[in-house]
């Protein structure tokens, strides 16, 4: 069976090259139903295309490549299909139903909802769509960033809870609550954080989207450190001339407690093509900060003036002061970027591009990404990003919050495996470079975080 397929493709091949003239409905027909009753839904799909560019054009021929695209998740591909099909026979309640499916698996909600409700009263009755539920899809995800110094920085402890509701075709919010906490060299942190986004389909190319971020982040330190400096004599034995020696001491401590709140709002409107994707945003990031710390610097330079063994002059410098730090601040800062992606069947290059602006603040970054479907049931996501220290920002349309004030650069891979129709797995892995921005030391995070999300 499998050869005689293969034969079947090469004389097609043999009669699309030579021209239209050298194909006959019966043969397109017989070919077509063949792949069709055996299952070859990807031969299927080359055959039709090329079938198609050759004027061909009925309806039980768009009826099969619209299911073979159909059962190959080639979504987009099986609408153009069961639309010609509507056009051969608009009665047809198969076809409506398999457009109707389509549209929902790209979560085009507002075509689906205008097909169903097309359909006969028995097929609506046995699918049940309800085109406004509550509970949409539930997600979870958890994990641990491990560090490689101990010394400087704790392992991550990481929790996401999100809810997915759809309240109307074309209409969908969703929200979740993150909780993260580590120990560092410097003390302990813990932030609580609420996202809520929503977004609307303007049309089948347009759609505006809103989200929103809330970020309770508390901190306390308990943190001192002391250095010394000296000086390198000259390599010359005494008493041969004068020289001056110098000892250096710089001690520093902090103590307290710090809190901050962050509410991070981002707008964008995003227009699909045939390939790419453009998604121009605007965004405000508003910082609440509550400081409640003692800062205490104590600096001594010793002064040694010599002449060989003999002391000429001992004179010590001192510079100490305390602060105490407890007036509240707040921040904003604005954020304009453009996102731009092209995608394929199987491929997906994007990059996210943004200017972050405010007092004393002008900061420009640039995140690269890549998407691979590999199968139907496995694909693969990667981005990476650098940023300065001394401000945090919002990746990915608004999904992602990275508050740190942190200097910070991140290589992430996720894979996501289908399990079903309804859930699908994810494992995540990250990579960061982290400069700790209070006590300036480098260490390293690796992440291990799993995910799943169930469609109810």
């Amino acid at each position: 069976m499998h050869r005689l397929n293969i034969i079947l493709i090469i004389l097609f091949s043999a009669f699309w090259m030579s021209g239209k003239s050298q194909l006959t409905y019966k043969f397109v027909d017989s070919v077509s139903y063949r792949f069709y009753n055996d299952h070859r839904w990807n031969e299927l799909t080359h055959f039709g295309d090329n079938a198609a560019k050759n004027g061909f054009d009925y309806y039980y021929f768009n009826m099969r490549i619209g299911i073979a695209n159909y059962n190959i998740e080639q979504f987009n591909k099986a609408i153009k299909y069961f639309e010609r099909a509507l056009k051969n026979n608009s009665t047809s309640e198969v076809a409506k139903e398999y457009l109707f499916w389509s549209y929902l698996s790209i979560l085009n909600e507002k075509e689906a909802k205008i097909v169903y409700e097309n359909l006969q009263d028995s097929t609506r009755d046995r699918i049940g769509y309800k085109s406004t539920r509550l509970v949409d899809y539930i997600s979870t995800e958890g994990g641990f960033k491990f560090t490689n110094n101990r010394e400087i920085a704790g392992t991550i402890a990481y929790f996401n809870a999100g809810l997915g509701t759809k309240l109307s075709p074309g209409w969908e919010l969703f929200q979740s609550f993150t909780y993260t906490e580590q120990n560092l060299a410097w003390g302990n942190f813990d932030q609580r954080e609420y996202y809520l986004t929503t977004s609307y389909d303007m049309s089948k190319d347009w759609k505006l989207s809103m989200g929103f971020h809330f970020a309770n982040y508390k901190s306390t330190m308990d943190y001192s450190n002391e250095s010394i400096y000296k000086s390198i004599p000259p390599n010359m034995m005494p008493p041969q001339g004068d020289f001056t020696d110098t000892t250096t001491h710089k001690s520093y401590s902090i103590a307290g407690d710090f809190k901050q709140n962050d509410l991070v709002s981002q707008l964008n409107l995003t227009k699909a093509g045939e390939h790419f994707v453009f998604s121009p945003h605007i965004g405000l990031y508003n910082s609440w900060v509550e400081p409640n710390y003692i800062e205490e610097r104590y600096d001594s330079v010793m002064v040694l003036e010599r002449n060989g063994f003999d002391i000429l002059n001992d004179t010590t410098y001192i510079e100490e002061s305390r602060d105490e730090v407890v007036d509240n601040y707040s921040t904003v800062r604005g954020v304009v970027g453009l996102d731009v992606s092209y995608y394929s069947e199987s491929i997906t290059l994007g990059i996210d591009m943004f200017l972050t602006v405010g007092e004393g603040l002008q900061n420009f970054n640039m995140i690269p990404y890549v998407g691979i479907r590999f199968s139907d049931k496995f694909s693969i996501w990667t981005y990476y990003f650098k940023k300065k220290a001394g401000y945090g920002m919002s990746i990915f349309n608004g999904a992602q919050l990275v508050n740190t004030f942190d200097k910070v650069s991140r290589f992430s891979l996720t894979g996501n495996i289908k399990l079903s129709n309804k859930a699908s797995l994810y494992i995540t892995y990250q990579h960061d470079n982290i400069e700790d921005g209070l006590s300036l030391m480098n260490y390293k995070l690796n992440a291990a975080i799993v995910g799943v999300k169930i469609k109810l």
